[in-house]
């Protein structure tokens, strides 16, 4: 990266990086599913991972989540359900 990498605001700085995951029912604006963040520093010439951080979010009943929408997340992760339960908070 040339001479960016040299400056040393830049070595000091953290990047964060936002990802918002989406579905979109019929008939209905997109529904937010999943945000993730990923935290990196470059202090030495090569990015390195600081920090990072993934949830789920519970849809409305319009806009359920089935397997068939879910990306393979960790079987510990559960998928939200709709229903009596809260929403999160």
């Amino acid at each position: 990266m040339g001479a960016l990498t040299e400056d040393p605001a830049f070595r000091a700085m953290t990047f964060v990086v936002i990802d918002i995951e989406t579905t979109t029912p019929t008939g209905y604006p997109a529904q937010p599913i999943e945000v993730a963040v990923l935290a990196l520093r470059c202090p030495d010439g090569a990015w390195q991972e600081t920090g990072r951080n993934a949830s789920l979010i519970r849809t409305p009943a319009f806009a359920p989540v089935t397997p068939a929408h879910a990306p393979p997340w960790p079987a510990s992760w559960a998928i939200p359900h709709r229903g009596d339960r809260p929403p999160f908070e």
